[in-house]
């Protein structure tokens, strides 16, 4: 029986390599994530991720050696969907993941993967979501009914386990302890557990994560086209910063949620910022959210000042005046009336709904036209906003209507 099956691996092996090109892995049409994009380029791939893992099979069960491998029936499996399967990435935590078969159960303990997932046209195989999720029924209506898993920091474990998922989307840079213990809970209860380490919400991996997302949930189509709207606006903007000079660049002091705390250098609102031109007063400093001294913000004399809102604005209200009333009393601070910011009447209010998670490019369009007006008079973040609900979120636009985002509006 053993013969045999030596047998059966290798000739397969042999087929599989004899229609092998002479190299193991094309190369990519996208070389910036190694995706493969056409079907040959996913057959090669399938190719050279089977072969391996009927080399470590054989290795394991003949040879004796300790290395992780697919049991025989998972082998099998993996070869009867071939050549569609395997597929393999790189994901944002530098782990390889390794798809053997179509991906049909999804948890999210990551909830900013949603809506990359709806772009996908990718939520039917969705099976669980977190509690935010389920607690936002503004943005996501459809969901209020599912499975609840709790959140990254706070898991349900047994509603996990109910949810019999066979992939979890975890965060790749924030909260790994989190992520890395419920990686460890799952995987002793179903080892058999796909883990796709992702984030979702950052503008310098959004297009890599959406085409790997794409190419393993087979949704490679929808992500080009995803990625083609999130490009298409951004890069523009990109195309006309990129080589401005930073002594040109606009001073911008930007205040996080409360007065006198800021963003600093690694912190994700400052990125976001700079990525559309601006010069973060406070960029040098090593706290990312630290708070910082009045005096210092006047010494430093910035041209504008962007206020984050937390939670004044957003799509659950049409009340304009917490906005208003965020910017007037900036405008009103005895030691800030001589900061050039605030005698040129250029302090602006954006709510965190449009500045993080997927839909960031919307509150930077905001913040670009704030602040080279004369650069971007074409720019339209809001007819962007609308799109991204309506074609790539299955929602309608009446929540721009019903909502308010920024203050003063442009």
């Amino acid at each position: 029986m053993r013969m045999k099956e030596i047998i059966a691996c290798l000739l397969v092996m042999m087929f599989l390599v004899s229609s092998m090109p002479m190299m193991s892995v094309p190369a990519a049409a996208h070389p910036d994530t190694g995706v493969p994009s056409n079907p040959d380029e996913i057959k090669a791939v399938a190719r050279t991720v089977l072969v391996d893992e009927i080399m470590r099979y054989l290795r394991a069960t003949y040879l004796g050696e300790t290395v992780k491998h697919l049991g025989r029936d998972a082998l099998r499996e993996a070869a009867s969907n071939y050549p569609h399967y395997p597929r393999q990435i790189t994901d944002s935590a530098g782990r390889e993941v390794r798809i053997y078969k179509p991906i049909k159960r999804i948890i999210t303990p990551n909830g900013d993967c949603m809506p990359v997932l709806r772009a996908l046209n990718a939520t039917d195989k969705i099976v669980g979501v977190n509690k935010y999720t389920i607690k936002n029924t503004l943005f996501y209506p459809e969901f209020s009914n599912y499975l609840n898993i709790g959140s990254v920091w706070s898991p349900d474990y047994e509603e996990m386990v109910c949810c019999s998922p066979d992939t979890v989307i975890l965060y790749a840079t924030i909260f790994k302890s989190q992520c890395e213990a419920i990686e460890s809970a799952l995987s002793a209860i179903d080892p058999d557990i796909t883990f796709i380490w992702v984030d979702c919400y950052r503008p310098s991996s959004q297009v890599e994560e959406a085409r790997k997302l794409g190419y393993l949930l087979e949704k490679e189509e929808e992500a080009e086209k995803w990625i083609d709207f999130y490009e298409g606006f951004l890069n523009p903007i990109y195309d006309t910063v990129d080589d401005m000079p930073e002594e040109n660049r606009i001073k911008v002091y930007i205040e996080c949620w409360k007065p006198y705390h800021t963003a600093a250098g690694n912190a994700g609102w400052h990125k976001k910022i700079e990525l559309v031109g601006g010069y973060n007063i406070f960029r040098e400093l090593t706290v990312d959210y630290p708070d910082v001294d009045p005096e210092n913000v006047t010494y430093q004399n910035p041209e504008v000042i962007i206020r984050i809102a937390k939670t004044e604005g957003g799509y659950d209200t049409s009340d304009i005046t917490e906005l208003s009333g965020l910017r007037g009393e900036i405008m009103n601070r005895p030691e800030l009336a001589n900061v050039t910011a605030v005698k040129n009447e250029r302090v602006y209010v954006i709510n965190s709904d449009i500045l993080s998670g997927t839909g960031h490019f919307v509150g930077m369009g905001y913040i670009a036209k704030w602040l080279y007006p004369d650069l971007f008079t074409n720019l339209n973040p809001e007819a962007a906003h609308r799109r991204y609900l309506t074609e790539f979120q299955g929602l309608s636009d009446s929540l721009v209507n019903n909502g308010v985002f920024v203050y003063p509006s442009i």
